[in-house]
């Protein structure tokens, strides 16, 4: 994977290291963090072991192999809970924004792949979005009956452009996230579907671009 990542790179493409997804206090997959004084820790932490490598950085780097140096290109955030103190996750990102700002090596990018409902308690971002700057948000229209993209009436992009313009994020390029295959998730679209739904949004200035979930299933579906 690390190799991967070095080719994709060489090819022009950024590569982010996604964090968060389903959330599970019980079975080891719990990302909770639950102050800012641990959203600076987990920031140095994740900018320490998977961003540029620094002389004073002691920890792991995970990355790294056979004398070649793996950073990315940026941070994901897919949280799927909602933290009622998202403090820790804004914290965060500020630091990792004040640690972008310091460096000469390159752009780097904070993302998000928000789930499309903005209803409360459904809308597990929103903290996140309204206080902390985000580059683009990969919004997942599906999995989602009421909002996502399959369903032509309940499809709430526009929603989502309305929404950011009064937040930190009013900057953020807006991806559509449509499932890669029928086994991706619910809300499938055939690909003449899904490239008319993109027409009719390419122009709109929020729109950043496409989003598939995920590769494995999608590497199926030719």
């Amino acid at each position: 994977m690390a190799a991967d990542i070095l080719t994709c790179q060489s090819l022009g493409k950024k590569v982010l290291l996604s964090i968060g997804g389903v959330f599970n206090a019980t079975s080891g997959s719990d990302y909770t963090v639950s102050t800012v004084t641990k959203g600076n820790e987990f920031a140095n932490f994740l900018w320490g072991a998977f961003g540029p490598l620094k002389s004073t950085w002691t920890g792991p780097r995970p990355f790294d192999f056979g004398g070649e140096t793996v950073k990315f290109d940026g941070f994901d955030f897919d949280i799927e809970k909602n933290f009622s103190d998202q403090s820790g996750y804004v914290q965060v990102i500020n630091r990792l924004r004040d640690l972008f700002a310091l460096e000469t090596t390159g752009k780097y990018l904070i993302t998000g792949a928000p789930q499309c409902p903005q209803n409360d308690p459904y809308f597990d971002m929103k903290t996140m979005i309204n206080q902390a700057v985000f580059d683009f948000l990969f919004i997942q229209f599906y999995n989602n009956p009421d909002c996502q993209a399959s369903n032509a009436a309940g499809f709430n992009y526009n929603a989502w452009e309305s929404y950011i313009k009064n937040t930190a994020s009013k900057n953020a390029k807006l991806f559509i996230g449509l499932p890669g295959s029928p086994d991706s998730g619910n809300g499938y679209l055939e690909p003449a579907a899904a490239a008319a739904l993109l027409n009719s949004y390419k122009t709109k200035a929020s729109f950043g671009g496409l989003m598939l979930w995920d590769v494995d299933t999608a590497s199926n579906k030719t």
